[in-house]
């Protein structure tokens, strides 16, 4: 298992690239929080990302990319290192993209997680 949850999240990310390559597959990197600037004339800007507890990956599984929309998984992975805990508001989105969105939640700790949930790589 991994230490950090960086780790994982970088273990995820080979992992997804493999699948991705192998067609019928999407993923992207979910950003939760707010980043904060300036633009060229010191005005104060504000982007914000998913709201908190969104979980940390995103990934559509379909027969062609331009079919994702019709008949697809729809699949949420939340990286945690190998103690890491959901805090109330991951178990909250964790609880409404399965009940009332009938998609997909995982937790992922280490490749052998990721052969459970997408069947492997060979």
């Amino acid at each position: 298992m991994n230490r950090y949850e960086a780790d994982t999240n970088a273990m995820i990310r080979q992992y997804l690239e493999i699948l991705k390559a192998r067609g019928g597959f999407f993923f992207m990197r979910v950003n939760s929080g707010a980043v904060y600037g300036e633009d060229y004339r010191g005005n104060r800007l504000a982007f914000e990302g998913a709201g908190a507890g969104t979980a940390d990956w995103l990934c559509l599984v379909g027969e062609k990319y331009y079919h994702y929309q019709l008949n697809s998984r729809v699949i949420w992975l939340e990286a945690k290192s190998a103690t890491g805990k959901q805090s109330d508001r991951q178990k909250l989105f964790h609880a409404w993209v399965v009940m009332d969105l009938g998609h997909e939640y995982y937790l992922v700790r280490d490749s052998e997680d990721m052969d459970k949930i997408f069947g492997g790589l060979e």
